[in-house]
């Protein structure tokens, strides 16, 4: 359990990996992809899929 908690709580350590989870709330009817939020977040999509990866490995996050 707490092994767990420390991965989640690691994966969400880097601001940009919290964006993926306000993303949906300021755009509830358009579904987000990596694309989208590479846009919002004013990073390459490199970047973003390496830090989307982390959230997913993590459990936080499902690949859709």
């Amino acid at each position: 359990e707490a092994d767990r908690t420390a991965q989640e709580l690691q994966a969400v350590a880097h601001p940009i990996r919290l964006q993926p989870f306000a993303f949906p709330r300021s755009q509830p009817k358009k579904a987000a992809g990596l694309r989208d939020l590479a846009v919002v977040v004013w990073l390459s999509q490199p970047t973003v899929g390496r830090h989307l990866k982390v959230l997913v490995k993590s459990g936080l996050l499902t690949p859709g």
